[in-house]
């Protein structure tokens, strides 16, 4: 009898688990309705750290019932329920508004916006976010589309023609976590990218870490040789910064500088810091 035991939790613990990932599926559409899904932003400074340049758009699920659903789960879940041209129809309509309310208090700053997999192999989408951007005559060269290395690895042509798409239309492409995929540098010669996002492991252990500090180093002599812009995510102390400034970084990005904060309260943000 005894051995029916440890299957028996585990059975339940996996229907708890399918309950409420279909209880999230079933909420989420109502939850896009009810505009529980806001769009977070975190700045993005200039070499020195202290110029705001952009922002990255974030979202974020603060559900009455289910608490905050962390971004990547909610993703997830619609990657899985068929439910991603929905969410991301709904995330990039509402970053067109932000932007506009970012124009319209004076602060022109390019906002970056992450596309997945299904997003890059599916042409309407892309058509989609295209036209939404210049409904709302924002410049098109304010807007950066983050891709992630491993999304490449899916249906490259499909991927190649969104990317050129977005390219041709005059915005820009950074590519995500560079260095944590697999064939960087096939993509950086065969690829429209304008810029490079240089990923927190590296960033986080550079002043200590004589590695990665090696690759970080390397990375922006890569870019730097191929024109592109760079941003480095997760700087969280003053010497990373100073040492990311020496190195000709053009952007950074953390919580040295401020965590992803709503709009008003980025807004309250930045205006303090330019006034």
């Amino acid at each position: 009898e005894s051995s029916k035991v440890p299957v028996q939790v585990y059975d339940d613990e996996i229907s708890e688990f399918a309950r409420r990932r279909l209880d999230l599926v079933t909420a989420l559409p109502p939850a896009m309705e009810a505009g529980e899904l806001e769009l977070y932003l975190q700045p993005q400074m200039n070499s020195t750290g202290l110029g705001l340049v952009g922002a990255e758009v974030l979202l974020r699920w603060n559900s009455p019932r289910f608490g905050s659903v962390p971004a990547g789960a909610v993703i997830e879940i619609a990657e899985n329920a068929g439910l991603m041209d929905l969410l991301s129809r709904y995330v990039v309509t509402q970053a067109w508004r932000t932007m506009k309310i970012l124009q319209e208090r004076q602060l022109n700053i390019t906002c970056s916006i992450n596309l997945s997999v299904q997003n890059l192999t599916n042409s309407h989408f892309v058509a989609f976010a295209l036209a939404g951007i210049r409904e709302h005559a924002i410049p098109m060269n304010r807007v950066n589309f983050e891709v992630t290395e491993t999304s490449m690895m899916h249906n490259m042509d499909a991927v190649i023609g969104s990317l050129l798409q977005i390219a041709n239309s005059g915005c820009k492409i950074a590519l995500d976590d560079f260095g944590t995929g697999y064939s960087s540098l096939a993509y950086l010669s065969r690829l429209p990218i304008h810029e490079l996002k240089i990923d927190r492991c590296f960033i986080s252990q550079m002043c200590s870490n004589q590695n990665d500090l090696g690759i970080v180093q390397n990375t922006l002599k890569l870019a730097h040789a191929l024109h592109l812009e760079t941003v480095a995510e997760g700087v969280e102390d003053d010497n990373t910064r100073d040492l990311l400034g020496q190195l000709g970084c053009h952007r950074l990005q953390g919580y040295l500088f401020a965590r992803p904060m709503p709009l008003d309260t980025f807004c309250a943000w930045a205006l303090a810091r330019t006034s």
